[in-house]
């Protein structure tokens, strides 16, 4: 296969398709967290949660715009909109971490101590666990994600002359941000709650489909797909191990 074919496998509609699976997702998990499958609904959503809502549906709303462009070939008008994308990008690296760190706060106002069962909140789905063993694991995992982000985004900034790179770093972007949209979509009743396989599962098969893209696409794993990957399990890992150590907990509770 030539280069130029190889190249015009790799233009498909993969891309396109994904960001607007990405907003699918979103779109429907907080619309049903939301309603009757919200919880912590003691209170109402604060105004810093409202806002970061919006910046996290923006944000996936202006991927899959940035994808239709690209597949209509309306080139200049994507990288016009380029611009918009860093502002929403740095709106979400700011409200995020300030949901991060008020949501053991949330829990405590529930009624939670660190030593109560997640099990008395209603649609989570998670049984047997701590609030001291949950709580490390959403802060941390946040701050992975965050920081997954800000690199593939930051990336994908640095090599927009780079089409194959800049778009596998966008999708591998718009990904990390979607498992707290999964994490609701799981605690429907038929998904088995956090506690079932269905998140991880899940990521698991949307990371594969790029893997599968790229084999199909080039007859190989894109070098930016590869180090996307072994980055994720390297944060992620790290992230994890923190969460259960005893200063990362310190840390957690320190916030309430």
């Amino acid at each position: 296969m030539t280069n130029q074919s190889a190249v015009r496998r790799d233009q498909g509609s993969y891309f396109f398709w994904m960001s607007w699976l990405f907003l699918a997702i979103v779109v429907v998990a907080f619309g049903w967290s939301l309603g009757a499958g919200s919880y912590l609904s003691f209170e109402p959503f604060p105004p810093y949660l409202v806002v970061h809502g919006a910046v996290l549906l923006a944000w996936f709303a202006w991927f899959a715009m940035q994808t239709t462009l690209v597949r209509m070939r309306r080139v200049v008008s994507h990288r016009r909109m380029g611009k918009a994308g860093v502002l929403i990008a740095l709106a979400v690296l700011v409200t995020s971490p300030m949901v991060t760190l008020n949501n053991p706060g949330r829990l405590a106002r529930f009624g939670l101590d660190w030593d109560s069962d997640m099990a008395m909140v209603p649609h989570l789905g998670i049984e047997g666990q701590t609030m001291l063993d949950f709580s490390p694991l959403v802060v941390f995992g946040n701050f992975a994600a965050l920081l997954q982000f800000a690199i593939f985004f930051g990336g994908a900034i640095y090599w927009r002359a780079r089409s194959d790179i800049h778009k596998r770093l966008m999708l591998l972007a718009g990904l990390v941000l979607v498992p707290p949209a999964l994490a609701r979509i799981s605690r429907w009743p038929i998904f088995g709650g956090e506690d079932s396989g269905f998140v991880p599962l899940t990521l698991l098969a949307l990371l594969l489909s790029l893997l599968v893209h790229d084999l199909v696409a080039l007859r190989r794993v894109h070098v930016a797909s590869w180090v996307g990957v072994i980055a994720m399990i390297a944060i992620n890992a790290a992230a994890f191990a923190l969460a259960g150590s005893e200063a990362g907990r310190a840390f957690v509770q320190s916030l309430v």
